[in-house]
């Protein structure tokens, strides 16, 4: 943990956070993604708060930018890796917590639609942060 660059992370952190809410926010896959979900009317947060919900996201995304960061320190070693290169690990790195996912989604009767939408985000977000990360070390 001592090699881990705190700054990069926080930027990370900020940028996944951010990507997250234009992906699912209510003009791009949120409608489309609740209602493949069939939740109807409901709406995000109810019975647990949005605060809860968001924080619960924030303490998720902090984790994986952290593990993320660990991983591209000891893959980069000290020479590091160029922003590239780390978003292609983090694209990589993402595309295995996407496949990891699908038989939750698949067992859950969501569908590969559902998994779609949130893997998509899911690469996308953890490329980004790979480049941020890397670009930073």
């Amino acid at each position: 943990m001592s090699n881990v660059n705190w700054l990069a992370c926080l930027v990370a952190f900020l940028a996944v956070f951010a990507s997250g809410f234009a992906w699912f926010n209510g003009k791009t896959f949120f409608p489309v993604w609740w209602r493949l979900m069939g939740r109807g009317d409901a709406q995000p947060g109810d019975g647990g708060g949005m605060g809860l919900l968001f924080g619960s996201q924030a303490v998720a995304i902090a984790v994986q930018v952290l593990v993320l960061e660990i991983a591209l320190d000891r893959i980069g070693g000290d020479a590091g890796l160029g922003a590239a290169s780390g978003a292609g690990w983090g694209a990589l790195l993402g595309c295995a917590a996407a496949a990891a996912m699908l038989g939750h989604r698949l067992f859950g009767g969501h569908g590969y639609r559902v998994w779609l939408i949130e893997a998509g985000n899911d690469v996308l977000n953890w490329t980004i942060a790979g480049a941020i990360l890397s670009a930073m070390r």
